[in-house]
């Protein structure tokens, strides 16, 4: 028998987890001094303190530890499971890795600008003003109905629109409302 702090040493363990492992029955001392409270350990408990070690360092829940202890027969299973729910996890974290550093990318690069000349153009614009506040702001349909209202009037004019149109929304001096 040896005393928790020298089992600690041999298994690498802190003593701290060998008493929790205890306390949840997951690798209770061998013996437990009834004046003390000092635990001790057995030679043969070394390998159930070993695999505790390994398989919490591997990341596995304590409820799965205590599964392949309680049925080693199964161990293989439960690791390989275990592994392929670590390899989902860092297939999600790499995946977001690769976005962020896509995102950081692009909010340093600058954007490759192209300047073209063209004669004079004409264009026309429909100005209105609207509440940032209500609901439908996410929703282009509000700009789309402007759009189609001025793609009609041109068209019956007989001058209809080539090309596309955009959205410009400039915030800076109203907070509720932006025109």
């Amino acid at each position: 028998m040896t005393t928790i702090g020298e089992f600690a040493l041999h298994t690498g363990l802190s003593v701290k987890a060998l008493r929790f492992y205890d306390e949840r029955g997951i690798l209770p001392a061998a013996e437990v001094d009834p004046a003390t409270g000092y635990r001790f350990y057995a030679a043969g408990q070394l390998r159930a303190a070993t695999t505790i070690r390994v398989l919490r360092t591997a990341g596995m829940s304590l409820e799965a530890v205590e599964q392949v202890l309680q049925e080693p027969d199964r161990a293989v299973d439960l690791l390989a499971s275990h592994q392929h729910q670590l390899q989902a996890q860092r297939e999600v974290q790499d995946r977001a890795i690769r976005i962020g550093q896509g995102m950081l990318t692009e909010a340093v690069q600058k954007p490759d600008v192209k300047t073209r000349h063209v004669g004079p153009t004409h264009w026309v614009s429909v100005s209105t003003t609207v509440r940032v506040a209500d609901d439908d702001t996410d929703d282009p349909a509000w700009a789309n109905s402007y759009f189609q209202r001025l793609h009609t009037a041109l068209s019956q004019a007989g001058n209809p629109p080539i090309g596309g149109w955009w959205i410009v929304v400039d915030p800076a001096d109203a907070t509720d409302e932006v025109e």
